[in-house]
């Protein structure tokens, strides 16, 4: 997979969350916000759930292609990620293929991505679902 330019402008992002319910709290001034719109955009890339060929056109970016749910699901992502810095622990156990554990097992998933997408993202990436996820249980 070739990794794209951003999706959006930092001047987007910051439309963004003037107008989202803790937005402004989170994107201030001091972040360096291009790269934070970079990462949290390859988090939604690097995903197995989703297929962004559409995106693409050999490995150009397709600017018209990019819509606006694309671009809320990258601010999504980007206030997932700062509001809950906690989240690269529990990420390094879902690379691993754990997604819950029990008293005498673990659920753990077949061909995760080792990147949690934010719950918020989610309805606006559902146009490029790709259903790359299945689940086995293990019991001790």
């Amino acid at each position: 997979m070739t990794l794209q330019p951003a999706w959006l402008s930092v001047t987007e992002a910051n439309t963004y969350f003037e107008t989202r319910i803790d937005g402004a709290e989170f994107w201030v001034t001091g972040l360096t916000k291009a790269d934070e719109i970079l990462l949290s955009q390859r988090d939604i890339e690097l995903s197995s759930a989703f297929d962004f060929d559409d995106l693409l056109d050999g490995e150009d970016l397709i600017e018209a292609n990019v819509t606006d749910e694309l671009k809320a699901a990258v601010c999504e992502q980007i206030l997932f990620r700062l509001k809950e810095p906690s989240a690269e622990k529990r990420m390094h156990l879902m690379s691993m293929g754990v997604r819950d554990t029990k008293v005498v097992g673990e659920r753990w998933v077949k061909g995760v991505s080792a990147v949690t997408i934010a719950p918020r993202a989610l309805p606006y990436l559902a146009a490029f679902r790709s259903g790359g996820e299945s689940t086995i249980e293990w019991t001790r």
